[in-house]
């Protein structure tokens, strides 16, 4: 039976050689595997890099101090700090250190050690700080009890500000990507109690981290899971949170804290009646429009605006209602210009709100867009900015019934040019749509043939007869 080590192990090897045989570490990495090759152990999961090796040790240490003390002193929790702070600064340095950490169940012990020492404010927030980089990403090491103890402790310290931070943040990392923590804690009936107090805050840091858990909560990241409830945990939350995260956004002034209340009034708008309800909320969106007045020069808002624009666009009252932002979106185009990003999304919404309304499609014909799309589509060569707008140019287009002010901008001229480069399928069809709309020539592949010739027309001249 073959032999095996673990890294562990192998750390012993090296670190006896080092103090016994007086080895410089490289030497002794090599001695050792040496002695062990020799006796005929596999080492293909042992790692034989110096700093890594150091790190290890450093993690291995801390579990062999702590992992069978059920109570720290207060003489060592100095020394237990200390080696906290080492082992949480590795896992956060590299993943093969966190991975290490996890298989060495440091997270378990710092809960225990958090559980005794509950009642010392200034140690609960420094091991919090420390304990959500050790669990935050992969692996996934908080369980459904590890989330009720977090959840405890929340609501243990409601009048302290920096731990309620501190909790809060430990629960969004833990949530982050990984879908079954989303669903403990969302199943929690002290979980809503949390957002909510969260939310109505007025200082800053707590509201914005509320919004983030929010927006975490409604997003379907979690690549491991084939179906996830995002869409049943937006519309539960919107209930109670999407009024009045919209109403917060009245008057906003912080950059942070607007993107993020931006991010979670969006995830909640996942239904026709949810988008409805802001409608009646604020029937001429006057918030969004003063949104964009007030941020016109914050790439990160304007871009967080217009996703919202894009899901409230769906809802054809809203889309009517959204007229008045019709000439900011298409000045926005001309002042960022330069921000890809920023562009791409501004041709998104146009694409929605011009999708089946001649009014929309002719208003911004009106204000000369046409020329701007087609002027960003040249200063741009990415392809989904030429994608998007290609889908702006075909709305705008097979809306208004026009097409005058796309001749005068070369609209069909930029189309077959890029038709001709060929650098992207989907882009290819975009812009072949772009012409239909136009009724301009177009080339049409024939994608599917078959060996019995045109089925389709065969029986069109059945039905003829």
């Amino acid at each position: 039976m073959e032999r095996k080590v673990n890294q562990a192990d192998f750390n012993e090897v090296v670190l006896e050689n080092i103090v016994e045989f007086d080895m410089e570490e490289a030497e002794a990495i090599d001695s050792a595997v040496s002695q062990l090759e020799a006796q005929g152990v596999n080492l293909q999961n042992v790692i034989f890099d110096k700093e890594v090796i150091h790190g290890v040790d450093e993690i291995s240490k801390f579990h062999k101090l702590y992992s069978n003390v059920e109570v720290i002193d207060d003489e060592e929790i100095e020394a237990f700090l200390a080696s906290l702070d080492s082992a949480s600064t590795l896992a956060d340095k590299d993943t093969k250190y966190k991975l290490y950490a996890g298989r060495m169940d440091v997270h378990s012990i710092v809960i225990n050690v958090l559980k005794c020492k509950m009642e010392e404010p200034t140690l609960v927030e420094r091991i919090l700080r420390n304990l959500t980089t050790i669990v935050s990403g992969y692996p996934d090491l908080v369980d459904e009890s590890t989330i009720s103890f977090i959840i405890n402790l929340f609501n243990k310290y409601l009048s302290d500000d920096c731990i309620m931070l501190s909790t809060a943040n430990l629960i969004l990392k833990s949530l982050t990507k990984h879908e079954n923590n989303k669903q403990n804690f969302f199943t929690n009936e002290k979980s809503r109690p949390i957002l909510k107090t969260l939310i109505e805050t007025e200082k800053y840091q707590l509201v914005k981290i509320g919004c983030d858990l929010i927006t975490c909560l409604c997003q379907d990241d979690d690549i491991r899971v084939e179906i996830s409830a995002a869409h049943t945990r937006a519309t539960s939350l919107a209930e109670d949170f999407l009024s009045q995260c919209y109403t917060k956004l009245k008057s906003q002034h912080d950059v942070p804290l607007t993107n993020a209340i931006i991010r979670a009034v969006t995830s909640m708008s996942v239904t026709n009646q949810l988008v409805s309800n802001l409608y009646e909320l604020d029937p001429e969106f006057k918030i969004l429009i003063e949104l964009f007045n007030d941020f016109r020069k914050e790439v990160d808002i304007l871009h967080n605006v217009t996703k919202l624009l894009v899901a409230l666009s769906g809802n054809d009252v809203c889309k009517s209602a959204m007229a008045p932002l019709i000439p900011l979106v298409v000045n926005g185009i001309d002042t960022f210009m330069a921000s890809r990003k920023v562009v791409q999304s501004l041709f998104l919404v146009i694409s929605s709100l011009s999708l089946r309304s001649k009014p929309n499609a002719l208003a911004f014909i009106e204000l000369n867009a046409v020329d701007k799309i087609v002027q960003a589509m040249k200063v741009h060569a990415h392809i989904k900015l030429r994608r998007y707008g290609c889908m702006a140019l075909r709305n705008i287009a097979s809306s208004s019934k026009i097409t005058q002010p796309f001749d005068e901008s070369g609209v069909v001229e930029l189309i077959n040019s890029l038709l001709i480069n060929r650098s992207n399928e989907f882009l290819e069809e975009d812009c072949k749509s772009v012409l239909i709309a136009l009724g301009a020539p177009v080339s049409l592949t024939e994608r599917w043939t078959g060996k019995r010739g045109d089925v389709v027309g065969d029986n069109q001249k059945l039905l003829d007869r």
